[in-house]
Formats: structure tokens, sequence, C-alpha cells
């Protein structure tokens, strides 16, 4: 009898489970929410290139690698969205700086994987769209202290990055060594390089971090590339709210009350410049610093991205 009565409770618990999981299920789709089914076919392109340098598809390790990441990021949907919608308002920004700096578009996906286009800092101390590291970004020429941190200015970041990009390509020879070297530090992929007597990225053993961040970074330009063959969403670049711009030569002690002289709420304001990490701005003689506001959207100009540059402070400090 016991067991009898066991078994119309598992009964009944299992029924139960059934009508909630399926009362969930129609109140998701009556919100929109559905789940994401297989909906494309992911496979290895028969040809591959990565600033302009020929991946060898036809090694099987090569080919597996890439198609582990392929098939990885493929199918994150939602991430690959979101990169896409923000890829909409960064990669023009990004690829015309490499243009000026006479450096492969390619590189643009770095910044991709290294921070999804957004101003991140890791558990190691790196930062910004390129996750420089403190001493890499100070090398390069960018300021990173406790008021100022120019690894989040994203156009100042990219300049750095492209020369820290320019050093590494002069040094390794090929851009596929860069992307490792990017990633694992340029002296312990020298190290690699020397050990196995090889300066191939292809030929050597390396992290399996480092083995996949190239290959993610590589697969992502695919998918980035061909939204429509992942079913992607192509979001066409969104002008920017116009601004203006005001270069500062003076200290400002308190930036919450400078943001609200300017009729703009501290939000906003740091929102506009992430670069400002502390709560004021000291400033060196002879140093200018360039802060955006938000301008009046003025009749005919609205969502355009004109500058309009005032100045503020003693020149001659």
């Amino acid at each position: 009898m016991k067991k009898f009565q066991g078994f119309l409770l598992i009964v009944s618990l299992l029924v139960l489970i059934g009508l909630a999981t399926y009362e969930l299920s129609n109140l998701g789709r009556s919100f929109g929410y559905r789940r994401t089914e297989k909906a494309f076919n992911v496979h290895v392109p028969d040809f591959f290139e990565y600033c302009g340098e020929k991946v060898p598809l036809h090694r099987r390790e090569v080919r597996e690698y890439f198609d582990r990441e392929l098939h990885i990021n493929a199918y994150w949907h939602a991430n690959n969205e979101l990169l896409m919608r923000r890829a909409s308002t960064w990669l023009p920004i990004i690829s015309q700086i490499l243009k000026e700096e006479n450096l492969p578009d390619d590189l643009k996906y770095i910044a991709v994987v290294e921070s999804s286009l957004t101003n991140s800092v890791s558990n190691m101390g790196a930062a910004g769209f390129w996750q420089l590291m403190p001493v890499t970004a100070q090398a390069m020429g960018l300021e990173v202290n406790n008021l100022v941190d120019e690894r989040l200015d994203v156009e100042k970041s990219t300049r750095a990055a492209c020369k820290y990009l320019k050093q590494l390509y002069k040094d390794l020879g090929s851009w596929t060594n860069v992307l490792a070297a990017y990633n694992t530090g340029a002296g312990a992929f020298m190290k690699s390089m020397s050990r196995q007597k090889s300066r191939n990225f292809y030929d050597l053993d390396l992290s399996t971090q480092t083995t996949r961040f190239v290959y993610r970074t590589m697969a992502l330009k695919e998918i980035m590339v061909n939204p429509e063959k992942y079913e992607l969403s192509y979001h066409p670049p969104k002008p920017a709210p116009p601004f203006q711009v005001e270069e500062v030569k003076a200290d400002i002690p308190d930036l919450v009350q400078f943001a609200s002289s300017k009729g703009v709420n501290y939000r906003t304001f740091r929102n506009m410049n992430e670069w400002l990490v502390g709560d004021r701005l000291e400033v060196a003689k002879g140093k200018t610093y360039r802060l955006k506001i938000p301008a009046p959207a003025a009749a005919g100009t609205a969502g355009s991205n004109e500058e309009k540059t005032v100045m503020t402070g003693n020149a001659g400090k």
C-alpha cells in the first residue's frame, strides 16, 4: 500500500511539473520570448584571409581550431546581436583611425574580442576597448592615474593600440604573430618562437588561451562580415548626438559642479568622458584636455556630429 501511495505521489509531482513547464512556455510566448533553434549550417569557409594573410585551412589542426571557434561564437546569438549593435557605433570610428595609421582594417576585431566594444576593466588591470595594461598604455603615450585613464578614451586608446601593433609587426613580421603576441605578451611570444625554433604562429605550440584568442578573432571577423549568413541583424551606423568640445587648461576641482554649470547631469557627462575616473581634474602646465559636452539640438543639425570648440581656463598655466 505504501509503495502504491509513493508511486501516486511521484506521478502527481511529474504531472504538476509538466503543467508548470507548459504554462511557463505559454507565458514566455505571450511576452515574445522563444527558444533559439538551429537555423543555419556553420562551416569553415574554403578560403579565409586575415589582414591580407592567407589562413592555411588545408592543415587539419588549423581547420579544427577555426571550426571550433566559429561554432561556439556563431551560436552565441544574443551576444552577437549586441556586438553588431555596438559595432555600428564604434567600428566606423576605429576603422577610420586604422586607415589613417596605414594599418589593416581587420585589426579592429582585436577590440571586439578583447572587450566586446565596451570600456571594461579586467581582473589583471587591463582596460578599455583594447584592454591595454597600464605600463603598455603609458609607454604608448596615454595618461593613466587615479584621476585620468585615457585607455577609456576610444579615440586615444585606438591611436595607442595602433602604435603598439606597428611595433609588434616590426618585431614579429606577420599579423597572425601579432595577434598571438597581443594576447600572451610580446616577450612570452618571442621566447616561444626562440625555444620552438619557428617564427610561424601555425607551427607553434602555445597556450590554449592564446590559440583560442587568435582563432576567435578570425571567427568573429567571418561572422560580422557575413551577418545574414549567421542570421544576425544589420544595424546601420547611427549618427552621434551633437556635442561641443571644451578645451580645459586649468584645474577643475569639482567635476559635478562643472557639469552642472554646463547644464548637464553628471551621469551624462561621465558617460561622454569615461576617461575621467576621479571626481576632479588636475591639469599640469602645458597640458590640455578636451571634454565633450552635449550641444543644444539646433534646427537642421540634430543628429549631426558637429564639433564646437570653446576655450576655458587659464591658457598661461
